[in-house]
């Protein structure tokens, strides 16, 4: 959709492209604005509407720059993708998302653009809250008290948008990115938060959890919307026909920012009718477009009485911190890794020397048996997860044994989590590595997924002692020769304390360009675990 205002000193020209079909239809006085200065707009849907009546009323005043008219267009464009376009061709812009981070994403998009790109004040904001049909409210609500994390990660069901394409599934997961905090393994802690929220998500392109909480108000899941939405929502209504509920703590908000995006080679009379169009936008006349439209003045003002605020409640909210750019480009690498299942096939030394006793205490087969139970936890059900134990035994037995043979998680958490605390039972004996290496790599090759990453992930303390097996040339030379790039199988090694052969597993990964790990200190085993299944996605 697109609005053109054409403004001079005795004519006024709107051309509104709302329409289905059909070219746009024009209401002129005598003369058009004709060689004067075009003034680009962009949009998040939210406040088109909005921004468009404060155009308008700007364009009846008739302003020009050193004499020239001014034509103003604007148009709506989703952030995430006008990010994409303007980042491919930067252009003159007044620029409103609903987030100041696509700010961000912007100046990442295309470095060039890091000093053209400002942000100039906020139309209006607002909050995030969980939307859900009314009888559900209460429920939801005490989950709520926890706050965000809580509500996201716990037992209630809340659908996110595709943090992605929207600010509300971005901001929604960066508040549980926040939760889970900076430790060690919160990448795979994320990981498992996200794939579980995933399996609700509410597709970019699909219905809208408005148009389920409509059609089926019963069953429809709660669902992450902003309170503008809510209110909108509800407009019109008597009764509100979803429900705002306000999780307790600093709360992730919309800010709808105004960005300029002036070029090094702008037009200074360009420049000069965004510094003019901009302080129109902090107008008395357009706060009230902003605020009808359904948007707080602040995130610590409510919003206004009457039908505004309709499902929605009546006190200010506490601002979540604007997140980082890296935070941003974190989650979103992790949510990838989430929704891209793994078929993993993890084999994990039992020889003797696993059962000596670390410096926390316990043995490393019981800290490496801890850490697959743990990752066994968290792991979303979509994935796909097998264990191995092995140790060197005489022909005709083999090195490796199958504790639990590949299998969908969702259906088969409890059985892993059992296979795994059986393994410190298991200790005894050599390193059976290279032929327990090459059987596992056969194994998840037989059972390749396309639509998974396909890994195996070995875990050793020693070096290979096995007389009867085969040789590490002759390993590596069979997993170069049977690897596919179009259908990759990666060997993960992680070597645990100074006996470990780094050089043996860093040969095994490279042959199958997978990543190798050694962890000095064993009471790393669980994070650097966890952290090597990450990476692979």
């Amino acid at each position: 959709m697109a609005v053109v205002i054409a403004a001079a000193a005795v004519t006024v020209t709107v051309l509104r492209t709302d329409h289905t079909s059909g070219p746009p239809a024009a209401v002129t006085s005598s003369y058009t604005c004709q060689n004067g200065v075009l003034l680009s707009v962009i949009t998040a849907p939210q406040v088109q509407a909005a921004t468009q009546a404060v155009a308008e009323a700007w364009a009846a005043t008739r302003p020009t720059v050193n004499g020239k008219c001014v034509t103003v267009t604007v148009d709506q464009e989703n952030p995430s993708a006008a990010v994409q376009s303007l980042g491919v061709s930067p252009a003159n812009t007044v620029w409103i998302p609903d987030s100041r981070f696509w700010a961000d994403q912007l100046r990442g998009a295309n470095p060039a653009l890091r000093s053209t790109v400002a942000v100039s004040g906020s139309v209006g904001s607002s909050p995030l809250v969980v939307a859900t049909a009314p009888s559900r409210a209460t429920s939801i609500a005490a989950a709520a008290k926890t706050g965000w994390a809580g509500v996201l990660m716990g037992p209630a069901v809340v659908a996110v948008p595709d943090p992605l394409t929207t600010t509300e599934g971005a901001l929604s997961a960066l508040a549980v990115q926040s939760a889970v905090g900076s430790r060690p393994d919160s990448s795979a802690m994320l990981v498992g938060a996200f794939g579980r929220l995933a399996t609700t998500a509410i597709a970019a392109d699909g219905p809208t959890g408005f148009d389920a909480m409509q059609s089926s108000p019963a069953s429809a899941p709660a669902f992450v919307a902003s309170e503008q939405d809510v209110v909108r929502a509800n407009r019109g209504k008597k009764a509100p026909m979803v429900s705002a509920v306000y999780p307790n703590g600093p709360t992730p908000v919309l800010d709808f920012p105004v960005v300029r995006i002036t070029l090094p080679t702008a037009d200074l009379n360009v420049a000069a009718a965004q510094t003019l169009f901009v302080s129109q936008l902090g107008t008395t006349a357009a706060r009230m477009a902003y605020s009808e439209a359904g948007l707080r003045a602040d995130p610590r003002l409510p919003l206004g009485a009457g039908e505004n605020a309709i499902g929605a409640a009546q006190h200010p909210v506490t601002a979540a911190s604007s997140p980082a750019a890296a935070q941003v480009a974190l989650a979103s690498r992790l949510w990838v890794a989430a929704v891209k299942p793994s078929n993993l096939l993890a084999a994990i030394d039992v020889s003797g020397s696993m059962g000596e006793t670390t410096g926390t205490g316990l043995s490393k087969i019981a800290l490496a048996a801890a850490a697959a139970r743990t990752a066994m936890t968290i792991v979303p059900d979509t994935w796909t997860l097998g264990l191995w134990a092995f140790s060197a035994h005489d022909p005709p037995a083999t090195d490796w044994t199958e504790i639990a043979p590949l299998a969908h998680v969702g259906s088969s958490r409890a059985q892993l989590a059992a296979a795994a605390a059986t393994l410190p039972g298991r200790v005894g004996g050599n390193t059976g590595l290279y032929d327990t290496a090459w059987a596992a790599y056969q194994d998840v090759t037989r059972n390749y997924n396309p639509a998974d990453v396909n890994v195996v992930a070995i875990l050793t303390d020693g070096a290979n002692v096995d007389p009867n097996g085969i040789d590490l040339p002759t390993l590596t030379s069979r997993l170069k020769a049977t690897y596919d790039p179009a259908r990759p199988v990666r060997i993960v090694t992680i070597g645990i304390g100074a006996q470990a052969d780094a050089g043996a597993l860093r040969a095994m990964s490279n042959a199958t360009h997978g990543q190798s790990y050694i962890v000095l200190n064993p009471a790393d085993i669980r994070s650097v675990l966890l952290q090597s299944i990450v990476a692979n996605n």
